[in-house]
């Protein structure tokens, strides 16, 4: 049986992994804009750059773009999940924030370790940055879902039909529109900086719908206090999980193992004072 080439299977991995990277971001060109699609054809380059530098043997760079290419994938997917799962019940999807920080941690580990060791300072910058990139990816995700989070809620107050004259269709139109110029004449242009302010104010507004007298009052199940609280121990979680798959690198591989033998070595020596008990317990 032939033996499967290394450099060959490594380049194929590669460019499957560029191609996750263009999909990932053409997935977002509805709620990004259309300079999704710019970073998407930015992965398929840096593909070709993979296969071009896999041809001339500069295995070294070809591994630094491809893991790179990598890192920046997942943070994609990251901050997709973190825009769903900040919203669970009770908290519940504050795990997950620490365990994709693991994850994220390990592609950023793999990613760096051709640089080891990095001094801690500039390691910190580099996690802190992994992590914020992320993390904010994930609100501005979240704040994106709003108007349609609002309407979601909304329509279930008409289970047996809206009042006549209005189409389904333009009360879908009329939310998403009154959520979202109530965010920016209250809270200003920009979507996410105004969608937290307008959390932590409460996180409630009130929607006039055509042909009913009383107004539709909203609120987020996350607000207030509740949601500074998610914010911040969502961002902790999240940094605690890279940090911690990342810390290493400040050292080389020989000293991690020196200090691994040293001790086991510590672990194998007995201890007199344990043997001189135990001599003493014979006689």
């Amino acid at each position: 049986m032939p033996k499967e080439n290394p450099t060959q299977a490594s380049t194929s991995a590669d460019l499957i992994t560029a191609l996750l990277w263009a999909v990932a971001n053409l997935m977002f060109v509805r709620y990004l804009g259309q300079w999704m699609m710019v970073t998407g054809g930015f992965g398929i380059c840096l593909a070709l750059a993979i296969w071009i530098t896999a041809l001339a043997r500069k295995t070294r760079l070809r591994a630094i773009l491809a893991n790179l290419l990598l890192v920046l994938t997942l943070a994609n997917f990251n901050a997709w999940a973190f825009s769903h799962l900040g919203n669970l019940f009770y908290f519940l999807g504050l795990f997950f924030f620490i365990l994709f920080g693991v994850i994220h941690g390990a592609t950023v580990f793999r990613f760096l370790s051709a640089f080891r060791p990095i001094r801690r300072p500039i390691l910190i910058c580099i996690g802190c940055f992994w992590v914020l990139l992320t993390w904010s990816g994930g609100l501005a995700l979240e704040a994106s879902y709003l108007p349609k989070d609002v309407y979601d809620a909304t329509i279930e107050t008409f289970k047996r039909g809206l009042p006549p004259g209005l189409r389904a269709a333009d009360f879908k139109t009329d939310v998403l529109a009154q959520t979202t110029d109530y965010l920016r004449e209250n809270y200003g242009p920009n979507l996410t900086i105004s969608y937290v302010q307008w959390e932590l104010a409460g996180g409630s507004l009130d929607l006039t719908v055509r042909g009913r007298e009383r107004s539709l009052a909203y609120e987020r199940p996350q607000r207030g206090i509740g949601f500074a609280l998610r914010v911040l121990i969502s961002l902790v979680l999240v940094a605690y999980g890279m940090f911690s798959q990342i810390g290493v690198l400040t050292k080389t591989k020989e000293q991690l193992q020196a200090e691994k033998d040293a001790a086991t070595e510590e672990e194998d020596t007995p201890d007199p004072s344990a043997l001189s008990r135990d001599t003493t317990a014979t006689v």
